[in-house]
């Protein structure tokens, strides 16, 4: 009979493992998803500064074209 309440000692015991292994994975699935959204922002951002920037450029090469 010792046997059988170890045996469902051990599955309580891995129930509440797997439990909290899915509690960690939830709360690291969050936090990436958020460190994503957060990177892309800063992405999107970084491609807007580079366009504004080229567009300064190509005006600034039409209003001074380069001497050869």
């Amino acid at each position: 009979m010792s046997s059988l309440n170890t045996g469902f000692v051990g599955l309580i015991l891995l129930g509440g493992l797997n439990i909290v292994l899915g509690i960690l994975i939830l709360i690291l699935s969050f936090r990436l998803s958020k460190l994503n959204q957060a990177v892309s922002q800063a992405i999107s951002e970084l491609e807007s500064r580079v366009s504004r920037l080229e567009v300064i450029t190509n005006l600034s090469d039409i209003r001074q074209p380069k001497k050869t």
